[in-house]
């Protein structure tokens, strides 16, 4: 496992980080390929990962509370998604699925629970960034309702 760290210094999740640091998160990371229709993860499943959109033609719908579909949204390569594999309980919130062909790159969340344990500066910007996701999506959302 792991990708090379050019690919995580061009994500903007990551600017503030030490070379150092991103070495470690490059460690951590495989690239995932999505197809179109496909659930690359679902609501109250154990979060085991958490992706950034590589490509940006990915349309991903949530659901809440079953398989209904709650809100479609375009994600753009740098979002996002499944940060709540990060924070306890560590599991989905709502479920994504794939409209179309996609690339992720998909972060091993307990290794980077577990890095964040021993980094506290790595902690602070990962946790930093992935609220101010949180924070878009619902943002984004409620102004589709």
């Amino acid at each position: 496992m792991g990708v090379d760290v050019a690919m995580v210094q061009e994500l903007s999740l990551f600017k503030n980080l030490t070379e150092g640091q991103m070495e470690k998160i490059a460690q951590l990371c495989s690239e995932k390929s999505v197809y179109s229709g496909e659930t690359f993860f679902r609501e109250g499943e154990p979060g085991l990962a958490v992706f950034v959109v590589l490509r940006d033609d990915v349309e991903v719908l949530f659901t809440a509370g079953g398989d209904a579909l709650v809100c479609k949204e375009w994600v753009a390569a740098g979002d996002v998604l499944g940060v709540r594999a990060f924070f306890k309980p560590y599991k989905y919130l709502s479920s994504a699925r794939s409209l179309t062909e996609g690339r992720l790159l998909a972060i091993n969340a307990i290794a980077l629970r577990e890095l964040c344990e021993i980094d506290c500066w790595l902690a602070i910007s990962i946790q930093e960034r992935f609220m101010q996701a949180m924070l878009n999506r619902v943002v984004t959302l409620r102004s589709q309702t």
